[in-house]
């Protein structure tokens, strides 16, 4: 087990515009305001599609199940870390009928909106965190 103590230096509100993917508005502001380690603390809004995926196997990286599909969903959460730069998110969908989950991919649109809290943290050496790396 490894713990660190992170100061957490700014925090950032992201809006996807609506025909945006919102995988590469993410990364597009982590380039744009030269965030290097940051906590997703939460997204929510919907989403024209749903494109993600699931791991299937124990190896790393992991082996993907790609569920999706051409429904509207609202999006419950989006949570995850930006490590050196890098993004590694989940998203939480839901429609009328189920809901789904599974890690944030590109090709997934903001329908009506999409709003993403980045909080950026320093001090924290993640070099001892090789498995979590292979993931992003």
């Amino acid at each position: 087990m490894i713990v660190e103590t992170a100061t957490i230096q700014r925090t950032f509100l992201v809006r996807v515009n609506p025909g945006n993917d919102i995988l590469k508005s993410i990364q597009l502001a982590v380039l744009k305001k030269k965030i290097k380690n940051a906590f997703i603390m939460n997204g929510l809004g919907a989403s024209a599609s749903y494109h993600n995926h699931v791991v299937s196997d124990t190896t790393l990286p992991p082996a993907e199940i790609p569920p999706n599909g051409d429904l509207l969903q609202d999006i419950v959460s989006i949570t995850g870390m930006i490590i050196d730069g890098r993004t590694q998110a989940h998203i939480h969908f839901t429609d009328d009928k189920k809901s789904h989950n599974g890690h944030l991919k590109e090709d997934i649109i903001a329908s009506t909106f999409c709003v993403i809290c980045l909080v950026e943290f320093s001090d924290v050496d993640i070099n001892e965190w090789d498995s979590f790396r292979q993931l992003c």
